[in-house]
C-alpha cells in the first residue's frame, strides 16, 4: 500500500522506526507478541490498536494513547490535545495510571 493510501497521510520510515522502536518498544503496556497497545496485565490500559499501522499515520487523532493522556513518549512528539487517541476499547485511563 502506498504511503498515505488510507487518505490519512503517512510518516517517514525514520519516524515510523522511532515510534515503534523508541516509543512502543520501551512502553510497559505494549503487547510485543501481538504488536498492540494493550496491557497484558489486565489493568485495562492502552487503546487496543495494532501499532505497526497506527505508527504510519500522521493524523494527530491517531497519536500514541499515552500521549493522549498527557505523557511524553519518544517518537510520538507533538501528539494530540485531549484524552484518548482516537478510539479503541481502552480509550480512557484509570485515575491511578502510572508506569
Amino acid at each position: 500500500m502506498a504511503k498515505g493510501g488510507l487518505g490519512l497521510g503517512g510518516v517517514s520510515k525514520r519516524s515510523w522506526r522511532q515510534r515503534i522502536g523508541r516509543g512502543c518498544g520501551s512502553c510497559a503496556i505494549y503487547d510485543r507478541a501481538r504488536h498492540a497497545c494493550r496491557d497484558t496485565a489486565g489493568r485495562g490500559l492502552g487503546c487496543g490498536c495494532w501499532m505497526p499501522v497506527k505508527a504510519l499515520v500522521r493524523d494527530p487523532r491517531a497519536a500514541c494513547w499515552r500521549v493522549g493522556i498527557g505523557d511524553k513518549v519518544a517518537g510520538w512528539e507533538g501528539g494530540v490535545s485531549g484524552v484518548g487517541s482516537g478510539g479503541g476499547i481502552f480509550s480512557a485511563a484509570p485515575k491511578e495510571f502510572s508506569l
